[in-house]
């Protein structure tokens, strides 16, 4: 689930058609409860409709989003539905996905880094004079760093299209964390100029990856960068309660400290 303002759009409210009608929030249930893999999410989005239901928790806020939907197999889709519930699917380029706008509009946007690779750029001679890279990463000189969807679409490609085949699920996750650490957003970094930021205002609260062969979920929090895991495979669902865990279990800023004899 990935905000979507400005571009979700989702079907009025049919009483005639209430038996196939979905909440944004039970849509999502839907998939997870529903299904196994992509395929067969992909084959039945037709069978259901999906709208926004005012949910006074939220105030009357709009809950404007799109999804990408993973399997163990690797397969990965997105899912929008725009313009009154016109859905548009998507096979998920590199598994990446950000905000808005749609998501061909994020892979038309990708022609315009043609130029980024991981290697260094080759020297170039004017003259008698050669110029060549100041030092490593200079393949990556134009990648944009700032937060806005569009650029932390563009980052994620490159940095996921550069990466290394890795041996086991472990190793994997913790490279991911690397990536991942390029799109921390700072208290601050996105506040209106002369405003002072709050606690949490706009800055990225919580970082997770999910290890869908193993079934395993890893999240770090903005107050604990520990990485925790919870291992559903380990989970009861016919039991279990549902819960709020507290990502941060009491624990602000937790150091370790190493004696030195």
């Amino acid at each position: 689930m990935y905000y979507f303002p400005g571009f979700a759009s989702y079907m009025p409210y049919d009483s005639a058609k209430a038996a196939e009608t979905l909440s944004v929030g039970d849509f999502m249930q839907w998939m997870l409860s529903s299904f196994g893999t992509v395929d067969e999410v992909r084959a039945r989005l037709n069978s259901v409709l999906v709208l926004n239901v005012d949910d006074p928790k939220f105030h009357g806020v709009p809950l404007p989003f799109h999804w990408k939907v993973a399997d163990p197999t690797g397969k990965a889709i997105v899912i929008e539905m725009v313009e009154n519930s016109k859905l548009n699917v998507y096979d998920a380029f590199l598994g990446v996905i950000t905000n808005s706008p749609g998501y061909d509009w994020h892979l038309t946007n990708l022609r315009n880094y043609l130029y980024l690779t991981s290697g260094p750029r080759a020297p170039l001679t004017i003259g008698k004079l050669e110029l060549g890279p100041l030092g490593a990463g200079s393949g990556m000189i134009g990648l944009p760093g700032d937060f806005t969807p569009p650029s932390r679409f563009v980052r994620a490609a490159a940095l996921t299209a550069s990466s290394r085949p890795l041996a086991d699920a472990r190793t994997a996750v913790f490279e991911a964390f690397r990536i991942l650490d390029s799109f921390d957003i700072p208290v601050g970094a996105v506040t209106p100029a002369k405003a002072t930021a709050g606690d949490i205002e706009s800055a990225t609260q919580i970082t997770s990856i999910s290890d869908l062969n193993n079934v395993r979920y890893y999240f770090t929090t903005m107050r604990n960068r520990e990485v925790r895991m919870i291992d559903l495979k380990k989970i009861d669902f016919a039991k279990v309660r549902e819960q709020m865990i507290d990502g941060d279990e009491g624990r602000l800023y937790p150091v370790r400290e190493l004696k030195v004899r």
